[in-house]
């Protein structure tokens, strides 16, 4: 997996955690997919500055809290999961 470039926004699903509730999708259908029982980012998505408050509210809504989500985040290496 690519090293996210500095000041990209990084969105990951923790699928070790994840359980396919599918909150994010009904809060965000156009930024996250069910697929195989588990919640996946859209792979065609483009984040904009509006979408970035669908993912805070899908991020407080998980349940099982698998999801992550930074805004210009710099921070190298990769988290466990799907990654956007």
């Amino acid at each position: 997996m690519a090293e996210p470039r500095a000041g990209a926004r990084r969105l990951t699903v923790d699928h070790d955690l994840c359980s396919g509730s599918g909150r994010c999708r009904d809060i965000a259908p156009d930024i996250f997919v069910i697929r195989d029982d588990r919640s996946w980012p859209a792979g065609n998505a483009q984040m904009t500055d509006a979408d970035e408050d669908l993912v805070r509210e899908a991020e407080a809504a998980c349940p099982w809290f698998a999801i992550s989500y930074a805004p210009g985040s710099d921070v190298p290496g990769s988290a466990p999961g799907a990654e956007m």
